[in-house]
């Protein structure tokens, strides 16, 4: 997972993300997949994007719908 620090810049790091994915979730819930293809410009590769959604997850920002197999805003 990058954090800002003096390797990587703010924009580089997963932090930097985090709003852009929130802002895809508000209107409704989509699957994993939709949801990388919606952000993907701003990511590098899977492993960025596993980390945005792992830090929104444990910080209670998302959730997981088992039944629609959806993310979902909290």
């Amino acid at each position: 997972m990058k954090l800002p620090s003096k390797i990587f810049t703010y924009k580089e790091s997963c932090l930097s993300k985090l709003a852009p994915i929130l802002k895809s979730l508000e209107e409704k819930g989509c699957r994993p997949n939709v949801l990388y293809k919606k952000n993907k410009k701003m990511l590098k590769n899977t492993s960025d994007f596993t980390d945005c959604l792992l830090v929104l997850f444990v910080l209670g920002k998302i959730k997981f719908n088992p039944k629609s197999e959806e993310i979902e805003l909290c």
